[in-house]
């Protein structure tokens, strides 16, 4: 008997005297059985909890010796800031955009000396012009630039 007040006997449909603990064995072994398996999956989930978190914190490291390896690639040569550095960016993405277009225009002459002469002096203007005005726009963010003091006057990618 394990507590006083509820007996370890019971009677069943049939008014038989049946011991509670032998019938109910089965049901605590599974009840065991499901403890131990629910365990098992926390501690389970614990370990995956604690993986996560260091996958994370790995994350965050890699994050933060990538943004000092960009800083320090944007800096190396000068003595820029990081808000300088974003100014050279964009006058150095303008500049290789510029000689993008100055290749094309090669490309494009040489197939307009493969046509018409007539058809050559056409887009011979027309691609003129919009060189031109390409080469003014890069000019006017350069100037820009200069004006505002975003970068030292000598720097490696000025021409």
């Amino acid at each position: 008997m394990d507590h006083p007040n509820i007996p370890d006997v019971s009677y069943n449909k049939n008014n038989e005297l049946v011991d509670l603990n032998y019938e109910n064995t089965d049901l605590f072994m599974e009840i065991d059985k499901l403890k131990s398996e629910v365990n098992a999956l926390k501690i389970e989930n614990k370990e995956k909890d604690e993986k996560i978190a260091q996958l994370r914190n790995d994350l965050r490291v890699k994050n933060n010796e990538i943004e000092e390896l960009k800083q320090a690639a944007a800096t190396f040569g000068t003595t820029a800031s990081p808000q300088q550095t974003d100014s050279f960016a964009e006058r150095e993405a303008a500049y290789k955009q510029f000689i993008r277009f100055r290749l094309d225009l090669v490309f494009y002459f040489i197939r307009f000396s493969l046509i018409d002469e007539d058809e050559f002096k056409a887009a011979k203007y027309r691609i003129d012009k919009f060189f031109i005005s390409s080469y003014s726009e890069f000019k006017e963010l350069v100037k820009i630039q200069k004006k505002n003091g975003n970068f030292p006057e000598r720097h490696k990618y000025e021409g």
